[in-house]
């Protein structure tokens, strides 16, 4: 072969050696890169869904408007022991309670709707909160009731409606029936159960008139402006001089609400 052909030839060769070196430092550049990389991970697992391990049933008693007979319907309540123990073994011990030998939720009274986004329950005539050493404790009719307060926490949201919630903070046996969602309430409440039942009832509970503490002008218009401003200087006044009448009965119902019956469903 001449001159020229072992030129061209020789270049060939380099130009092969050339591409197969490209090739492989591509490929370890690849490879650390790979290596550099986190490894995949999965998705956290959504929470659990709260297990009911107690039923309990109440009987509400009140009359709609118009009526000539006093309504009374089923509300039935799931409660999530295994998610808020504390709270189950407290309003187990008011809902199955006999009348008159103890507090008790039959008997009980459903005074009100807080905020326009839960039924307030389980107010029982003669208790009272009372603060002695330093904790809150129970007085019934008179009498303390000893018990071991505890607050609770876990990590059911307030995310959808029908939920059963109480405050942390507070060692009474009120407890309130979520009718919107209001994830707010995550900080100060502990939600332990659900509806399960009677959703007809609680629509019809939901109908009856309460007080509202409105006027009936127009809301920004100046007679609903001083309306407003004498009201908050009336209940002021009547606070100051500790007249039981400036209490804030905003949400409260114009009829008797009871619960008539309740145990174990």
């Amino acid at each position: 072969a001449g001159p020229a052909e072992r030129r061209a030839a020789l270049a060939r060769a380099v130009s092969a050696t050339v591409s197969v070196a490209t090739a492989a430092t591509a490929s370890a550049a690849v490879a650390a890169e790979a290596e550099a990389l986190p490894a995949a991970t999965e998705a956290p697992a959504a929470p659990a869904a709260p297990v009911v391990t107690q039923r309990i049933f109440l009987d509400l008693r009140f009359e709609e408007v118009g009526a000539t007979e006093p309504y009374v319907g089923r509300v039935l309540l799931g409660l999530y022991g295994k998610d808020a123990p504390s709270n189950v073994a407290r309003f187990m011990e008011y809902a199955t309670s006999p009348p008159l030998q103890g507090p008790s939720y039959t008997g009980s009274l459903v005074p009100k709707v807080v905020d326009g986004k839960l039924v307030e329950l389980g107010q029982i005539p003669g208790v009272t909160l009372v603060n002695l050493a330093g904790s809150q404790q129970l007085e019934y009719n008179g009498r303390v009731i000893p018990g071991d307060f505890k607050i609770e926490e876990n990590d059911i949201s307030h995310d959808r409606p029908l939920l059963l919630t109480r405050s942390k903070f507070s060692a009474s046996p009120e407890f309130e029936l979520l009718i919107e969602p209001d994830q707010g309430l995550d900080g100060s409440h502990v939600v332990f159960g659900e509806v399960l039942g009677g959703q007809g009832t609680l629509q019809r509970l939901l109908k009856l008139p309460r007080y509202s503490a409105k006027s009936t002008e127009p809301e920004g218009s100046l007679i609903n402006s001083l309306f407003v401003k004498q009201r908050e200087a009336f209940r002021e006044v009547g606070v100051a001089l500790g007249d039981d009448r400036a209490t804030d009965k905003t949400g409260r119902f114009l009829r008797r609400v009871t619960i008539v019956r309740c145990g174990r469903g």
